[in-house]
C-alpha cells in the first residue's frame, strides 16, 4: 500500500477507534432510567457511573502513558479497544451495580488514554494537513447522541453489546479476521 494511502486508512481507524472510545465513556449518560429500573438501584446512583468513570478517566491517562511508554502505539492502541470490548461484554452480563460499577472503571482507566495516545499519532501523521486531526479528536463526541438512540429503541444491554462489538470488530480487521454482526437479535 502506498505512503499516502497507509496514512489515509491509518488516520480513518484512529477516528473510528476514538468514536468508540467516546461512545463506551459516554454510554451511560442516555440510559440513566435504563439502568436504574433494569439494576433496582436509584438515578443518582445510577449517576456515579458516570462522575467516577469521569475521575477515573482524568487521572489515568497521563499514568497510563508513563507506564506503557515502551509499548509500540499500534499495540496499545488495539489492547485499549480490545480492553474496552472485553469490559462491555463483562458489563452486558453483570448481575448487579456494585459490579458493573467495578467493571466499568477498570474498564475506564484504559479507555481516557486512548484519545491523548491517538491524537498524538494522528498529529504525527497528519502533520500536512491539520483538519484531519480536527475531525479525529472531533468524531469522540458523536459517541453520546447514539448511545440515547440506543437505549430508548432497544435496552442499556443492547447498548453495551453494540459497544463490544464495535469494537470487536475493530480488533478483528486489525487481526485480519472477519467481522460479525447481528448484535439486535443478541440483546433481545
Amino acid at each position: 500500500m502506498p505512503s499516502e494511502r497507509r496514512r489515509q486508512f491509518s488516520l480513518v481507524a484512529l477516528a473510528l477507534g476514538n468514536f468508540v472510545v467516546g461512545l463506551s465513556i459516554l454510554l451511560p449518560t442516555g440510559m440513566l432510567a435504563e439502568l436504574s429500573l433494569g439494576l433496582g438501584v436509584p438515578i443518582g446512583t445510577v449517576g456515579l457511573l458516570i462522575s467516577l468513570g469521569a475521575g477515573v478517566v482524568c487521572v489515568s491517562p497521563p499514568l497510563v502513558a508513563w507506564i506503557t511508554s515502551r509499548i509500540d502505539r499500534r499495540v496499545l492502541l488495539s489492547s485499549i479497544l480490545l480492553w474496552l470490548a472485553l469490559g462491555h461484554v463483562a458489563s452486558a452480563f453483570a448481575p448487579n451495580y456494585a459490579s458493573l460499577l467495578v467493571i466499568r472503571l477498570a474498564m475506564l482507566a484504559f479507555a481516557g488514554a486512548f484519545t491523548p495516545l491517538a491524537a498524538g499519532t494522528a498529529a504525527l501523521l497528519a502533520l500536512e494537513n491539520k483538519a484531519r486531526l480536527g475531525n479525529l479528536i472531533g468524531t469522540a463526541w458523536l459517541g453520546a447522541r447514539d448511545s440515547d438512540w440506543i437505549a430508548a429503541g432497544y435496552s442499556n444491554r443492547a447498548a453495551d453489546r453494540l459497544a463490544s462489538d464495535l469494537r470487536l470488530c475493530w480488533h478483528s480487521r486489525r487481526v485480519g479476521l472477519s467481522c460479525a454482526s447481528g448484535w439486535i437479535a443478541k440483546a433481545t
